[in-house]
């Protein structure tokens, strides 16, 4: 008698594996899992005998890398983003970083007093610094199509220049200017975790000053994250943690 395949939940798959709910939907959305569809939702289903036989392709427990940090002034903001941008640069990787309220010469000079060489950083492409209005707020409106391309085609280009760490961050108090699009900022950030998904070597890290945006938009950024930094904290958001 044939035993009758066991197939899991997203829920019970990550149990099985210790992981996160967001790990196993990274891993089916990079086919290092199989998944199976069904019902009119279409909800995923894994079979545990794959699980077994695949676990050697996803190997240790990944981390989510989009990111909701949150802080309550800029010297909070900059005491922890700083070291981030200093750690990941002194390593050889790759830093993109869109500005919004922080001024560019304190970025600059607080990278200078870490021992960073900016001037030599952005030369040769290691550190590229855009403003809001470049990318966010291109033509006075945002375009979530239009951001989206603009990180897809600036990850393709550090992976092309051989770059197998991104570090990524956007300050989000572009979304108080009250442009036309700014309203879908939330659903932007929920499709973002597709690109995340794609681009497992980026980490990409929104910054949310909690005392000039309001409540709903903090708890609709926690909703759309799988992870929240919070007073050098971290804890699970709550994107990816149903169907």
């Amino acid at each position: 008698m044939t035993d009758t395949p066991k197939f899991l939940t997203t829920a019970e798959a990550a149990k099985f594996l210790k992981v996160s709910e967001a790990s196993i939907r990274r891993w089916s959305n990079q086919g290092k899992l199989k998944c199976y569809r069904i019902g009119g939702r279409a909800e995923r289903r894994f079979l545990e005998s794959d699980i077994l036989i695949g676990i050697e392709k996803f190997g240790e427990k990944e981390e989510p890398n989009h990111i909701s940090f949150f802080f309550r002034s800029e010297k909070d903001q900059l005491d922890t983003v700083i070291p981030i941008l200093v750690d990941y640069l002194k390593k050889g990787h790759r830093v993109l970083y869109i500005r919004d309220s922080t001024e560019e010469g304190k970025l600059y000079l607080s990278l200078e007093e870490k021992g960073i060489n900016v001037k030599e950083s952005v030369e040769k492409g290691s550190l590229k610094l855009f403003d809001s209005s470049e990318v966010y707020l291109k033509d006075g409106h945002f375009d979530m199509d239009r951001v989206f391309t603009f990180w897809e085609d600036a990850l393709e280009e550090s992976l092309r220049m051989g770059y197998s760490k991104i570090f990524c961050s956007g300050e989000m108090t572009w979304y108080l200017t009250q442009l036309p699009g700014v309203e879908k900022m939330m659903e932007y950030e929920d499709k973002l975790n597709l690109i995340t998904d794609k681009y497992p070597q980026a980490t990409v890290v929104c910054q949310y000053d909690l005392n000039r945006l309001s409540g709903s938009v903090i708890i609709e950024a926690v909703l759309s994250h799988p992870l929240v930094l919070l007073e050098n904290r971290s804890y699970q958001g709550f994107y990816g943690s149903a169907g």
